[in-house]
């Protein structure tokens, strides 16, 4: 049947019910010409909205779908349901999306059948919400699954959020993806980051933007190259300039510039040599 079809029938109901036509007779007129159809859409809301509704004829129908958004619905909706049933219709669909909603709403969930089968979807967004959501989750497996998709937020989403991520490997796709915008929240938010490392990424991108957000915010950079970075744009050079009359910044300032130039004699030095 096709959905305009059907949202027709869906319609006429809701206005049979409205306009206080009872349940009985709702029933008596429509509940076996409903379940004729097969139509796991028009169970669901027959089963949902109509009192005394035949509840295990309507959820044959709809197991029979393996749809997974109409399982949970009718696992989350509909009292009396077998959502044991419902359970592994959704975790077998592998719908990351549904095997979250799942685990998260319905009591009693099978929640290691969800998570494989959320798992198996490889998703990266969905194995961060699951791993940030769901209570014994197994978080090095959402991890594994993130690392793989070379998703620099969500790798930043997964070390900002998630209890017991292991920062080292998350951090590495981050340097790896050469976005400065990532490298930046990355050392900015994430405690025993590499913050040289990232720095490097967010200088050779050349981006006045985060050169600027890494020299103001990151505790630890290197102000004088960032600031060379800086001073090719108007606008960024002068609000860099507008906040670093301080005299702590103005110290900082100096004491990376002779470091930078004691770097550069060494290197000389080892040449010559």
């Amino acid at each position: 049947m096709k959905q305009k079809k059907e949202q027709e029938i869906i319609d006429g109901l809701l206005n049979l019910i409205l306009n206080s036509t009872s349940h009985s007779e709702l029933l008596a007129r429509y509940e076996k010409k409903i379940l004729e159809l097969k139509n796991p859409r028009l169970s669901l809301f027959f089963a949902t909205n109509i009192d005394g509704a035949n509840i295990k004829e309507h959820e044959k129908v709809v197991l029979k779908a393996k749809n997974p958004e109409y399982s949970y619905n009718f696992a989350r909706d509909v009292e009396g349901s077998d959502k044991k049933a419902h359970c592994k219709v959704v975790a077998e669909s592998k719908n990351p999306e549904y095997c979250l909603r799942f685990a998260k709403h319905i009591k009693g969930a099978d929640v290691k059948a969800l998570e494989l089968g959320l798992l198996m979807a490889n998703n990266n967004e969905y194995s961060y919400r699951f791993a940030r959501d769901i209570k014994g989750a197994n978080i090095l497996a959402h991890e594994l699954v993130v690392i793989k998709s070379k998703n620099p937020e969500y790798c930043w989403k997964f070390a900002y959020d998630i209890k017991g991520a292991v920062i080292e490997p998350l951090e590495e796709v981050v340097i790896r993806s050469e976005s400065p915008q990532w490298c930046y929240h990355f050392a900015h938010d994430i405690k025993g980051t590499n913050i040289d490392k990232l720095q490097e990424v967010v200088i050779g991108s050349e981006s006045p933007v985060w050169c600027y957000n890494f020299a103001r915010h990151v505790e630890g950079a290197n102000i004088y190259r960032l600031n060379k970075v800086i001073n090719k744009d108007v606008v960024f050079s002068e609000r860099f300039k507008s906040i670093s009359n301080s005299d702590t910044f103005k110290l900082d300032l100096l004491i990376t510039e002779e470091v930078a130039k004691k770097s550069k004699k060494k290197v000389k030095t080892n040449k010559s040599n």
